[in-house]
């Protein structure tokens, strides 16, 4: 039995080289210990095929498995028959590619089920799934393995169902399931049964610091007519927020302790980073922004019968 592979699908914004470096990024890849790169044609198979082998050469010599991600551009369930055969063309592009750095998985979406009914556009893109499998194989490409990709977006076909659908087109078919697409098009329930209580708690206390951070502006805000003067006041006001822990632990133990009950920070931290609901720190963001909202309010009406 083959042993996992773990690899990244393109390059991280860590990794500077700007030309294209075959050795450079074989030797990225593998300085994390991984051994899968998945190479990204998002926008167009644009890989000239000399520099695709010296790629997949680099890569092989460091033990690393490659792939290609096809073009977004594949709609599989198309109204338009011309776009379908165009899908097909993107296809045989990436089989191309991925047989010059000498790989065998293409990766693809199969596109958006558009203004027809999910069972109508799965059955569309079952027909141009199997003229992709026979024009692979005419072309020569029938050991390169076509893997549909599980989609986040509800419009797009992508569910589970469907992608393993499209996968009994042909044996050689494999499915690529992305469990963080799978997540998004549940709206954050799937896979997070243990964890979505938690999940949206930290959505709600990430919510509330916002609404904090809103009414501080508010309020210095009103307390000048100049916007430059507001913003710089209010970077600040939140500066001291942010660095409350650090400022407190300057002062004699007795005030630091008392400070550090309202440490703004760490309400949120409580929520994020260890799934305790923090009640005291909700009713804090609370009073805080009521606070704010009230002093701009009276300030306004202040400035208004002065």
């Amino acid at each position: 039995m083959n042993e996992p592979r773990f690899g990244t699908a393109g390059l991280a914004d860590s990794y500077t080289v700007k030309k294209f470096d075959p050795a450079a990024i074989a030797a990225y890849t593998a300085g994390f210990g991984l051994t899968a790169f998945e190479y990204q044609c998002g926008r167009g198979v644009r890989l000239a095929h000399d520099k695709a082998h010296a790629l997949g050469e680099a890569c092989a010599a460091r033990g690393i498995a490659l792939s290609v991600h096809a073009p977004y551009y594949i709609s599989m369930s198309s109204l338009e028959e011309d776009k379908r055969l165009h899908s097909i063309d993107y296809l045989l592009q990436s089989c191309a590619l991925v047989k010059a750095l000498g790989g065998k998985r293409v990766i693809f979406h199969s596109g958006s089920c558009g203004k027809q009914s999910r069972e109508e556009a799965l059955e569309k893109a079952l027909d141009t799934m199997a003229r992709a499998v026979k024009a692979c194989d005419e072309a020569g490409y029938g050991d390169c393995i076509l893997c549909p990709e599980t989609m986040g977006k509800v419009n797009q076909l992508g569910t589970l169902d469907e992608v393993l659908a499209l996968c009994g087109v042909d044996e050689r078919i494999t499915p690529c399931i992305d469990f963080g697409h799978l997540y998004a098009r549940s709206l954050g329930t799937q896979f997070a049964e243990g964890t979505a209580a938690a999940d949206y708690a930290a959505l709600l206390a990430f919510f509330l610091m916002g609404c904090v951070f809103i009414a501080i502006g508010m309020f210095l805000s009103s307390l000048t007519e100049s916007q430059i003067i507001a913003a710089v006041s209010t970077f600040a006001v939140l500066l001291v927020l942010f660095l409350w822990d650090d400022l407190v632990s300057f002062l004699p133990s007795a005030l630091s302790s008392l400070l550090s009950a309202f440490s703004f920070t760490q309400v949120f931290y409580n929520f994020v980073q260890y799934s305790m609901f923090d009640l005291s720190g909700l009713v804090l963001y609370l009073s805080l922004t009521f606070l704010f909202l009230f002093l701009t309010v009276q300030t306004l009406q202040k400035r208004r019968w002065a």
